[in-house]
């Protein structure tokens, strides 16, 4: 589990070891969202309602040549106050706002 607000201002973690990365050109790839999404607002947490899409996966495009004998970064950007929404019943639903670049 992560608190993705910990990866700020150029922090980082390794969520997929570079072994487990496939050689070769990687046009997409999928994030999957476990089942305790929240928010925090003013210190009280709320349920993060997903989309049935987000509930599939967060899916990327990426559209990069992958070679074996070269180190990667894929790095992931989440931008969170684009990412949740409150709904007019006082809800709050993810709505991703994410870009993928290879570094």
């Amino acid at each position: 589990m992560y608190n993705l607000l910990d990866f700020q201002n150029g922090l980082v973690t390794l969520i997929v070891p570079p072994q487990q990365i496939p050689i070769g050109h990687i046009s997409q790839f999928r994030l999957i969202l476990g089942d305790d999404n929240y928010v925090v607002v003013g210190g009280v947490p709320f349920d993060l309602a997903l989309s049935s899409q987000d509930e599939s996966g967060l899916k990327l495009n990426l559209h990069e040549e992958i070679n074996a004998d070269e180190d990667y970064t894929i790095v992931v950007d989440f931008d969170a106050s684009q990412s949740v929404l409150l709904q007019g019943n006082g809800t709050y639903r993810l709505k991703p706002a994410l870009t993928a670049t290879v570094d």
